[in-house]
């Protein structure tokens, strides 16, 4: 499926991809991690898969949503080469963008082609690709910004990577296990490879890559996945790591604040408007030491509402084989859904808000609502929605508060500042419910 001029799919090579699901009634009763290792790590050697993702969400407060899946390939992209990499559990293959080309538009229009030929519907994520873009990417995407000598200008680093998930299994607040599918039984034949693929897609059909299963290869997957879960809860999990690594700053106490007084400068000479300046730490791992293992440590020591573990073991980078990403945030970045032709944006940043009371909770002081002796009576709930309002009011009249969410919204939108400034702030004062 080439691309047109425009952006949509040409008549060839078309993908006809839709989505099925399946309720599962067993494994209600086994802990997350017991269904990720024995669905996704037991499948070692199993399947053409290469590597593990666990979209988790680890907290004692909230009911949360977790998605598990073991990905079929996965693509690299690397600044140095400008090529994008495309990694399959027998093979690698590349192919070196054009020198009009950068890696946003290309990955953009295989995601429309991939889109386009979809009936995928419904909310949150039903599979298709997962991953990230490092932070020199703004390389292709920042008018005027250049890597610095040493920020990943070797010819094996990996500065995005996209794995395509063809199957998931999710968890639901309610405890329930769904199986998804994304299923593609368009008979095809494999193209000639002798010219320059114009797209992703003619790139899957050059070597014989179909981007979903067949429906016979679902039905198979689905019946194992439901066998898995509908044993006892298993006694031999995976013990956490018994210690984090050490970590240390790339930079010194020195150099740090020279740049702390390098971005004040900035912004007095009116050069930069806020500036969050960060630095890495690192640490290693000895040979035998588990990532996965660090990660369950992880999740206990802290557990949060969108945390990540992705395993891609065999892919190659300077520091050596193998990419394991350990995530643990308290927060949404933001979140895109679509109905129809409408797309709703949802932030959900710890900078710029306060925590809200929580529904139910008596924030009545000594002569104020209830006074605290009748929790949730009428009194209760009208001096909650007045110190909720007051929060949000305290929100919109604090100018650094507010100087936050300008500064973050423009990092997602480059939208009216303003006007999304104000909404931010807003959503903090809606009503509960």
């Amino acid at each position: 499926m080439s691309p047109t001029s425009n952006g949509s799919p040409g008549p060839s090579h078309a993908h006809a991809i839709r989505m099925v699901e399946r309720n599962l009634e067993a494994g209600q009763k086994l802990s997350t991690q017991d269904v990720f290792e024995r669905v996704v790590r037991s499948r070692k050697g199993k399947e053409r898969a290469v590597g593990e993702v666990w979209l988790d969400g680890q907290t004692p407060t909230r009911s949360t949503t977790t998605s598990l899946t073991a990905p079929p390939f996965v693509l690299t992209y690397t600044l140095a080469s400008r090529t994008v990499t495309l990694h399959t559990p027998t093979a690698r293959h590349e192919l070196p963008l054009e020198a009009d080309e950068s890696f946003w538009d290309w990955f953009s229009d295989a995601q429309m082609a991939l889109a386009s030929s979809s009936s995928v519907k419904g909310r949150g994520w039903r599979g298709g690709w997962v991953g990230w873009m490092g932070y020199e990417m703004k390389e292709e995407s920042l008018q005027g910004y250049h890597r610095s000598e040493t920020a990943g200008q070797r010819a094996e680093e990996v500065d995005a990577a996209w794995a395509w998930c063809n199957w998931i299994l999710e968890r639901v607040p309610t405890g329930q296990w769904t199986f998804r599918g994304l299923i593609d039984d368009t008979p095809r034949e494999r193209l000639a490879s002798d010219v320059r693929p114009e797209s992703l897609v003619e790139w899957f059909d050059q070597l014989g890559i179909v981007p979903g299963l067949s429906s016979a290869e679902y039905d198979d997957l689905a019946n194992e996945v439901e066998l898995s879960l509908s044993g006892s809860p298993s006694e031999s999990l995976v013990e956490p790591a018994p210690a984090f690594p050490k970590f240390a700053p790339i930079s010194n106490g020195e150099d740090y604040q020279s740049r702390i007084d390098q971005s004040r400068e900035a912004i007095r000479q009116g050069d930069s408007y806020e500036l969050t300046l960060t630095t890495a730490f690192v640490s290693s791992l000895k040979e035998n030491d588990d990532p996965y293992a660090l990660y369950v440590r992880l999740r206990t020591f802290n557990p949060a509402y969108y945390s990540t573990y992705m395993s891609f073991p065999t892919l190659n980078t300077p520091r050596g084989k193998g990419i394991h990403v350990l995530s643990s945030s308290p927060e949404r970045f933001l979140k895109i859904e679509r109905e129809g032709s409408v797309r709703t944006v949802e932030m959900m940043p710890i900078k710029g808000t306060r925590a809200r009371p929580k529904v139910g909770q008596c924030v009545c002081e000594l002569g104020k609502g209830c006074e605290g002796m009748e929790k949730w009576s009428e009194k209760c709930i009208a001096e909650w929605k007045r110190v909720d309002e007051q929060i949000g009011q305290d929100l919109q009249d604090d100018l650094k508060e507010r100087a936050e969410n300008l500064m973050v919204s423009p990092e997602c939108f480059g939208l009216n500042l303003v006007a999304l400034g104000v909404w931010l702030i807003s959503d903090c004062r809606s009503d509960p419910g």
